[in-house]
């Protein structure tokens, strides 16, 4: 853009030069743009769904949690509470500032609290602080390693290999029910172990859900194509990528 200000600038009369007077104009949204993002990164705060917090705070709904309550029609909705900047009301992400949200905040399982909107009032039960209670029990007890939720795959792209050629396929993807929503990273015995863990896993979302199960690749597992030197070269590679990840 700076570029094309300069360009637009060396052709002569700037009080009626489009390309300029426009340039110049997006250079400021683009500065103001950086500005505001800035000052949002500074002040953010990194905050752990799935850090234990002490007494009646570890199932009381806070900022982060995973919500299940009922509406006064009867019917349960699932809820996580988000900042501003991650809401996504597909995927049931709600803003810790929007009306649901301060209905919600520090209440606990059988509450009853009031949605108070414009229009009307709502009665809501809780019932579950779900996700937030599982991953304590993951994290006491020593399995659970890493989560995070992905963005719905409207905002992501693929990138098709052909031989040589590459093709870029943006999103959303039509086999979208195919999509991984989110994952965890635990560290088990065995299969069986983990599987008895995700049958204590309360449902992610509304309706049917499938949570699956793999097996991370160890060096070990490659014994039959590599020699033992290789081996230890990716052990310790690996080795190198935690003490970074470490780091930062």
């Amino acid at each position: 853009m700076v570029e094309v200000v300069a360009w637009a600038a060396s052709n002569g009369d700037r009080s009626e030069n489009a390309d300029y007077l426009y340039g110049k104009r997006r250079l400021g949204q683009i500065d103001s743009r950086i500005r505001f993002l800035t000052k949002r990164i500074d002040a953010a705060v990194v905050v752990d769904p799935a850090a234990p917090r002490p007494g009646s705070a570890a199932t009381r709904v806070f900022f982060g949690a995973t919500v299940t309550y009922k509406d006064a029609a009867g019917l349960e909705h699932i809820v996580s509470i988000v900042g501003i900047d991650e809401v996504d009301l597909d995927r049931g992400y709600i803003s810790w500032r929007s009306p649901l949200a301060n209905a919600l905040m520090k209440a606990s399982p059988g509450d009853r609290v009031d949605l108070r909107a414009p229009a009307k009032t709502e009665h809501l039960e809780i019932i579950e602080v779900a996700m937030n209670k599982f991953n304590d029990e993951l994290f006491e007890a020593g399995v659970l390693l890493g989560y995070d939720g992905l963005h719905p795959s409207s905002k992501g792209a693929r990138v098709h290999f052909c031989g040589q050629n590459r093709t870029v396929i943006d999103g959303p993807f039509a086999e979208s029910k195919e999509l991984i929503a989110g994952f965890w990273f635990w560290q088990v015995k065995s299969l069986e172990e983990a599987i008895e863990w995700v049958k204590r896993c309360p449902n992610p979302h509304e309706g049917d859900t499938d949570i699956e199960i793999r097996q991370i690749l160890e060096p070990e597992d490659f014994a039959s194509a590599f020699n033992d030197e290789e081996i230890q070269n990716e052990k310790n590679f690996r080795a190198q990528m935690a003490a970074r990840a470490a780091k930062k």
